[in-house]
């Protein structure tokens, strides 16, 4: 496995992901050995190195790791090549004069790709945040405009939206998923401009937004994992984290790696699966108005009873 930037102690994507697919690697008897890239300039040479080590799967942790992931398939065909949060697309991944890019005759008929429905339990975070809010004012603090980061954030709006049109929403993109200082003086700003509840994709540097949350005490929503488990300090005002079980879905695929039943192609997680959901609402339990979480388990069935029905801009 070879993970982003943001390491296997960043409280969230990259060590909960590190975390499921070396506990399913134990569990099947595979040995498992991980990577982390310090910057983006060690992508190539990080998976290039795990291929001389001789593993015969390569999981790589993020889509900007897409480029060097694919251009390793093309030059080891022998080997499988897992990433987590990309599907390969003709005309930006693979060749436009093909319909599917995991073929012999497009390359990558040796890669699987894990992605998610992130829109969806984001709807449901911007639904609760909408309810929740006394100053009809979000902030975000997002990372880098990557596809995921774009799906949470539109997803996000879009359930806000949907309880009221008219509420102001702030959102700050950081092209860095590394920088919790920059994360931390953004939602400064933001609560500064108003915002009452903040929701913070950025990787590590979302941390820096929960500790602003935590400092001046407004609530907030946690990113990819179960932040109130894996962010202690900003438990009392994280009422819940839209979630992505990067470490299920790591798991899964490693299982059916072990077994051989692993495809090339594009496994999805939702809503319905379980691959995606809100956290427990912990200490929020009983004390968010029920209005609001049944506006939450209102939208949570319309999703599950029509899975394809887009949430994002």
């Amino acid at each position: 496995m070879v993970l982003d930037t943001g390491g296997d102690k960043d409280h969230g994507y990259n060590e909960c992901s590190l975390r499921g697919a070396q506990k399913a690697a134990e569990t099947s008897g595979l040995d498992f050995e991980y990577m982390v890239n310090a910057t983006r300039k060690d992508y190539d040479k990080n998976i290039k190195a795990l291929i001389d080590a001789d593993a015969d799967l390569i999981f790589t942790i993020g889509s900007t790791q897409a480029d060097a992931t694919a251009k390793a398939a093309g030059r080891y065909p022998d080997h499988h090549f897992v990433i987590m949060d990309y599907a390969f697309s003709p005309g930006i991944s693979c060749s436009d004069t093909v319909s599917d890019c995991y073929t012999q005759e497009s390359g990558l008929a040796n890669v699987t790709s894990i992605v998610f429905k992130e829109d969806q339990p984001a709807y449901l975070g911007g639904t609760l945040a909408a309810c929740m809010s006394e100053s009809q004012n979000l902030g975000i603090v997002a990372g880098d405009q990557i596809p995921p980061v774009l799906r949470l954030v539109s997803g996000f709006e879009n359930g806000a939206k949907s309880i009221n049109p008219q509420i102001n929403i702030q959102t700050i993109y950081i092209p860095d998923f590394d920088d919790e200082e920059t994360g931390y003086q953004v939602a400064r700003k933001l609560i500064s401009n108003g915002a009452d509840i903040l929701f913070c994709p950025a990787g590590k540097t979302g941390l820096g937004g929960l500790k602003a949350a935590a400092e001046f005490n407004v609530k907030a929503l946690g990113v990819d994992v179960d932040q109130y488990i894996t962010v202690p300090s900003a438990r009392h005002v994280l009422i819940t984290s839209v979630m992505k079980n990067v470490d299920v879905a790591a798991g899964a695929i490693v299982e059916k790696f072990a077994k051989g039943t692993l495809r090339c192609g594009v496994y999805e997680f939702d809503l319905k699966s379980h691959g995606v959901g809100l956290a427990p609402y912990h200490e929020w339990e009983g004390k968010i108005p029920q209005k609001c979480t049944q506006l939450v388990a209102l939208a949570s069935k319309k999703i599950v009873l029509n899975p394809n029905r887009s949430l994002s801009k």
